[in-house]
């Protein structure tokens, strides 16, 4: 059986997390607290490639909370992320965030994985239209 990891990591409902987990695709998120912007539900993983912005960002913001506990403080500024995210138009579950510039104006989306109450994974979308300008 072939997967094509690119569909897979946003959230295929045929593919098993821990999967994505084991090839490198999504990392587990840290923080099991749940999130009220989310629905009360708690981030469950966090696609491989967001995890080290978010800890450079965090970083930026606050480089001694960074240098004290990088993987807090990179959980605080997702979870700071998650609350200026607005429901998808057209998605059955799934909030987004505006374009970040030190995301290369991509949006950071919080999708279900699977069907129905599956767990949240944070991912970057595609680069908004204008990112150039």
């Amino acid at each position: 059986m072939s997967i094509d990891l690119r569909f897979a990591g946003a959230g295929d409902p045929s593919v098993d997390p821990e999967f994505l987990v084991a090839v490198g695709v999504w990392l587990p998120y840290p923080d099991s607290a749940p999130h009220p912007a989310l629905d009360g539900e708690p981030i469950g993983y966090v696609a491989a490639g967001l995890w080290p912005e978010l800890r450079g960002m965090s970083g930026a913001l606050d480089p001694a909370a960074a240098r004290a506990d990088p993987t807090g403080a990179a959980c605080d500024l997702l979870r700071l992320l998650a609350l200026s995210a607005v429901p998808e138009r057209g998605a059955a579950w799934g909030r987004r965030t505006a374009p970040v510039a030190d995301l290369g104006r991509r949006p950071v989306l919080f999708r279900r994985v699977g069907r129905d109450r599956g767990p949240v994974i944070a991912r970057t979308g595609w680069p908004e239209a204008g990112a150039g300008e």
